[in-house]
């Protein structure tokens, strides 16, 4: 599975990386919502983990307007956040689809809930 992780910390995103790469996932990692927009036009993705708090666009914006040109990938998709998130944002990842994963999580959680929303797509 060809995966897009969406986070602006380096280290979470390399230790997300290195647990789905483990696994056999071929990733690829944007710091930003732009660069992840980059990576959807030009790559086959099959599912993304998307950091909630992203500088510039938050997570949220950029998994909605995902939702809107590639509904499918977003089904597919995992939010992910050490926030406590407001019923109004947790209410605007489910109507994408999107699975939310609140941090602390082990690697082992992010695969397992990443897995599922794979299949149930």
């Amino acid at each position: 599975m060809n995966v897009l992780v969406l986070d602006d910390d380096p280290h979470v995103a390399e230790v997300m990386v290195e647990a789905l790469a483990s696994r056999g996932h071929r990733c690829h990692i944007a710091g930003r919502a732009r660069d992840a927009d980059t990576i959807v036009e030009r790559q086959p993705i099959d599912a993304a983990v998307i950091d909630v708090g992203l500088p510039g666009r938050s997570g949220i914006d950029w998994l909605e307007a995902l939702s809107t040109a590639h509904p499918a990938l977003a089904r597919r998709s995992l939010v992910v956040t050490g926030d406590d998130l407001r019923v109004s944002e947790r209410e605007r990842v489910s109507r994408c689809g999107a699975g939310l994963l609140v941090k602390p999580f082990s690697t082992w959680r992010l695969v397992e809930v990443l897995h599922h929303k794979a299949r149930t797509d």
